[in-house]
């Protein structure tokens, strides 16, 4: 290996080699692995049905996210009277959701949605993913930087994990055109470190907010609905909390150009 490179071999036997390795390799990153990189990891005990929906009605671009005892439901829109389905559910109940015949399922998700696209009919194949939260210690090391589920998995209750990993790529991607605009080495560990005090506290704020709505949507205490009310209601009155929850969304909080 050249200095100043770091190399990959691909299952085809290929060698490659470049100034800097990107790990954008999934939640199970085998990069992050061989780098014995650690994470904060815990199993949430359910698993993510997915599968797409057509509906009588439009979603004018709306997406919807119904909080069941059991976990949240998900209307995603996508083109036309389409939209994405993500349902988080017991292992169980999520066994039972990819057996089932078509039309019983489409019957059970309108019926969990109130019906409020209309009556649902199912449109793709389903699949399931478990779910779990991990967060890496680090974001790599040298000529190595982890970005998107490699360095962070959360939940899918607030639909946040993709705008995650874009804030994630638009940050390197100007970090690393200031690199090359002045000639610098795009694989020193300074510009590792710079990524991730950059990007660090807003994962971990997204982090710990989806973990904290999992726990709160996602299980039958007594007492829980009241205090959901209680805190949706205070969201829903509040324009400062509103701005303040869009903004963390929405990624506005931690504009790309900000001052560091």
């Amino acid at each position: 290996m050249e200095p100043g490179q770091v190399s990959a071999r691909l299952d085809n036997g290929a060698d490659l080699s470049a100034p800097l390795l990107l790990a954008a390799d999934g939640r199970q990153s085998g990069i992050r692995k061989h780098l014995g990189i650690r994470s904060a990891l815990w199993d949430y005990g359910q698993t993510g049905v997915v599968t797409a929906v057509e509906h009588p009605r439009a979603h004018d671009g709306v997406a919807h996210e119904i909080f069941l005892p059991d976990g949240p439901l998900a209307l995603l829109p996508l083109s036309g009277n389409r939209s994405s389905v993500v349902w988080s559910i017991d292992r169980v109940q999520a066994q039972g959701a990819l057996d089932m015949p078509d039309a019983r399922l489409a019957a059970m998700l309108t019926e969990r949605s109130a019906g409020v696209l209309g009556e649902l009919r199912i449109a793709a194949r389903r699949w399931v993913y478990p779910l779990n939260f991990h967060h890496a210690d680090r974001y790599g090391a040298a000529r190595v930087m982890l970005i998107g589920d490699a360095a962070h998995g959360i939940h899918p209750i607030a639909g946040q994990g993709l705008n995650l990993a874009l804030r994630d790529v638009a940050v390197l991607a100007e970090l690393l055109g200031e690199a090359a605009t002045l000639g610098l080495d795009l694989g020193d560990i300074q510009l590792l470190r710079r990524y991730e005090r950059l990007r660090r506290p807003d994962n971990a704020v997204m982090c710990a907010a989806t973990d904290g709505l999992t726990r709160l949507f996602s299980n039958r205490l007594p007492l829980l609905p009241q205090i959901r009310r209680f805190g949706l209601g205070l969201v829903g009155r509040s324009s400062m909390l509103k701005s303040f929850f869009v903004a963390q969304a929405t990624g506005l909080a931690t504009q790309v150009g900000q001052p560091r």
